[in-house]
């Protein structure tokens, strides 16, 4: 697909797709023509579907001029200049609207992405792009609650009942929904990778910059934010093994890890050992994990992973070796024995095995009737 581009003088819209990415995956760079500001949005939170790349790049051009026009016209931007104007000016004429307009005061750009697609999903919910503030009741949110998952309501119908109930407080809606209570959070056991399908994973071929930053975090149990800013300044070779002086961007703790030689060799070859590891390693966490699961899926490994998944493998790991929980603690960086179990992933075949000690009792039951 070639550069494609909605513009006016307010703002530019340039839809792009990068090469071996999916059709649902292209994204809209967004500019603020007046002070250059840039922001990105993903195309799949607009469209579902598999169509084609054809119908894919009508139905994006599309969009991209209806979100131009939701950008220029929903009333939180005045005449040719970008100041933006206070919410009791604006005439929220509907849900879509006012929604929009609660997302704008949101500062980071990034923590938009989340109540965009909330949004986005109500409106596929409602068959139509503006909802009118009357067909907003108690039974229509249950409803469109009960339409989607339970994962998909805690992230979505949260924010959709949040900024509904803001609305009924302006006097917007008249439904009495105020007492209606949120999704709650689905608890699952943490997704832990065992030390065969670790193994299997370092094994595959694939992108040899992700498997060089996940196999890294593996071996140092540290954050993706960690392996990011590692240097090769901070790295000693010392034999066989090599120490990195890890200074923590979340906790500012500053701790040694030690890691086999041979690895470093690795991530170091044909490279200017200066500076950053992996200087063009500029992915954001989204993709990230996506990556990661082509690379699990690639390795024949049917489980959802994230950026935190080597980290808590490698901590369970270590449990399951035998290694003290204290030390745990210190390789990871806690402050509390508490924490560190929290991060002691127990696995449906743990509990499992576990279970198994049960089993061989009950196995002696005769379950006679009386």
């Amino acid at each position: 697909m070639k550069t494609y581009k909605a513009k006016n003088n307010l703002f530019s819209i340039i839809l792009r797709k990068k090469e071996g990415v999916k059709g649902n995956s292209l994204y809209f760079e967004v500019r603020e023509r007046a002070t250059q500001k840039r922001y990105y949005e993903f195309l799949n939170m607009y469209l579902t579907g598999e169509p084609t790349d054809i119908d894919l790049e009508s139905r994006a051009k599309k969009q991209a001029h209806l979100r131009l026009s939701e950008l220029t016209n929903i009333g939180y931007y005045v005449k040719d200049t970008l100041q933006p104007i206070e919410a009791q000016q604006t005439k929220a004429d509907n849900f879509t609207n006012y929604f929009t307009l609660f997302v704008s005061k949101i500062k980071k750009e990034q923590s938009r992405q989340m109540p965009m697609s909330a949004l986005k999903s109500f409106q596929k919910f409602a068959q139509t792009q503006y909802i009118p503030f009357n067909r907003i009741t108690e039974a229509y949110l249950i409803s469109y609650k009960n339409s989607i998952s339970e994962k998909t309501a805690y992230n979505y119908y949260n924010y959709v009942l949040a900024v509904c109930k803001r609305a009924k407080k302006d006097g917007l809606i008249m439904a009495n929904i105020l007492n209606m209570n949120p999704a709650p959070k689905i608890k699952k056991i943490p997704v832990i990778l065992t030390e065969e399908e670790i193994i299997r994973m370092e094994k595959t071929n694939f992108d040899e910059r992700i498997k060089q930053v996940g196999m890294l975090q593996f071996a140092t149990v540290q954050r993706i934010s960690d392996v990011r800013n590692m240097t090769w300044e901070q790295i000693t070779n010392e034999g066989k093994i090599c120490k990195i002086i890890v200074t923590q961007k979340k906790t500012s703790k500053v701790l040694p890890c030690f890691v086999d030689s041979k690895l470093i060799e690795w991530i170091g070859t044909g490279k200017e050992r200066k500076g950053l590891l992996f200087p063009d390693f500029k992915m954001g966490i989204g993709e990230i994990n996506r990556q990661l699961n082509k690379w699990a899926r690639t390795a024949g490994i049917d489980k959802y992973i994230g950026t935190h998944t080597f980290r808590r493998s490698g901590a369970t790991l270590l449990y399951k070796k035998g290694v003290h929980i204290v030390t745990i603690g210190k390789i990871l960086g806690h402050s509390s024995i508490e924490t560190t179990m929290k991060y002691i992933g127990v696995s449906v075949e743990d509990i499992q095995q576990g279970l198994r000690q049960i089993q061989a009792i009950t196995a002696n039951f005769e379950y006679r009737v009386a």
